[in-house]
């Protein structure tokens, strides 16, 4: 049974995922207006990556995504205004593009698998951004085309979906890196890049390693990122952010090979309590569209949980949905809807449960 479809919401409003990049993220995003004109001015202080750190659940990957989507919109909105389509005007700015996906280095995973991963996003967020970037004035290589049937052929598709040895055998083959270098993907892709982004410095694609500490240990995470520096970090039309634990950029850029390639980290911590208000708000009021639904947690149960676990957003969402669970289940047949006999509910949920 759907708890908050039968409570007449849409869906889950304390859910943990990070933000997506697009305008219900940006809407969702509370209290971050100065971490974002320092990630922006990071962003387009090039070349050195940009980097992120704070505790884990903080909202730094939210951050990020909804960051790079309203840079994105802002170029896009700013050139499709313009009366005069000014040439100079438009190199000068820069259009950077985040991909669709972020990316986890797997410490079990050949680094030239991981270039590969990389690579093939980038050119399949290239392929589906390519209305915008013709709207854009940006000249898509000629060639897109045929890449774009090669990576979304039915066949491949169909394939990698196949259970058991032979299909899977079948996948790998055809995604090896060895057939990628065969095929001269690589060699394309960056070529595709330097076409769409001449200008230096210029945009580019931006990518985010997130969750860096889940690597290994600090000094394997070193090796990790100095192995990339060449092969990766240096490709023209790329832009990179680092994302990790508080700490975890600070041991990274102690690496001598590394000096100068990192922007200092952005530290993110808690949002205030005052935001707390409009993030429980904002998060029903995006989730119920109308008047006839039911949230069994109050405003002040949920400053209540934010407080009591320091400001850590992901934490929140997470008691909160509990709290929701267990209402649900463990009294069915009861709705409050006075607010003081929902935190009376709450008080003996949270007593019980001895949140810290």
């Amino acid at each position: 049974m759907e708890l908050f479809k039968d409570w007449g919401v849409d869906e889950n409003p304390f859910k943990t995922s990070p933000l997506e990049p697009n305008e219900d993220g940006t809407k969702l995003l509370i209290g971050r207006t100065d971490e974002i004109e320092m990630f922006n001015a990071n962003l387009f202080n090039t070349p050195s990556l940009v980097t992120v750190e704070g505790p884990n659940g903080v909202g730094k990957t939210s951050l990020i995504n909804v960051a790079l989507y309203k840079c994105y919109e802002n170029y896009y909105k700013w050139y499709k205004e313009e009366d005069e389509k000014n040439e100079k005007e438009r190199k000068r700015k820069r259009l950077f593009i985040p991909c669709y996906r972020n990316f986890q280095i797997d410490p079990l995973k050949n680094i030239e698998d991981f270039i590969d991963e990389v690579l093939t996003e980038i050119a399949q967020t290239l392929l589906k951004r390519a209305k915008d970037l013709e709207d854009l004035g940006f000249e898509i290589p000629d060639d897109s085309t045929s890449i774009d049937k090669w990576l979304n052929s039915p066949m491949i598709s169909s394939f990698q979906a196949t259970l058991g040895p032979v299909g899977m055998g079948f996948a790998e083959a055809v995604n090896s890196s060895k057939g990628f270098e065969k095929s001269g993907f690589r060699h394309k892709i960056k070529n595709w890049l330097q076409e769409i982004f001449p200008v230096k410095p210029g945009g580019g694609v931006v990518c985010t390693i997130d969750n860096l500490e889940i690597i290994g240990t600090p000094e394997f995470t070193k090796k990790n990122i100095e192995e990339l520096r060449d092969s990766l970090f240096n490709i023209s039309g790329i832009r990179w952010v680092l994302c990790g634990a508080s700490g975890i950029v600070g041991n990274i850029a102690s690496s001598a090979r590394l000096k100068g390639f990192l922007h200092d980290p952005i530290e993110i911590k808690g949002v205030s309590t005052h935001c707390a208000r409009s993030i429980y708000h904002s998060r029903i009021e995006y989730c119920s569209h109308n008047d006839n639904f039911y949230i069994p947690l109050s405003e002040k149960a949920f400053i209540v949980l934010f407080d009591r676990l320091s400001h850590n957003i992901r934490n929140t969402f997470k008691y909160a949905s509990d709290f929701c669970m267990y209402t649900y289940y463990q009294m069915s047949d009861r709705k409050w809807k006075c607010e003081s006999e929902k935190d009376i509910c709450f008080k003996e949920w949270f007593d019980m449960r001895a949140i810290q």
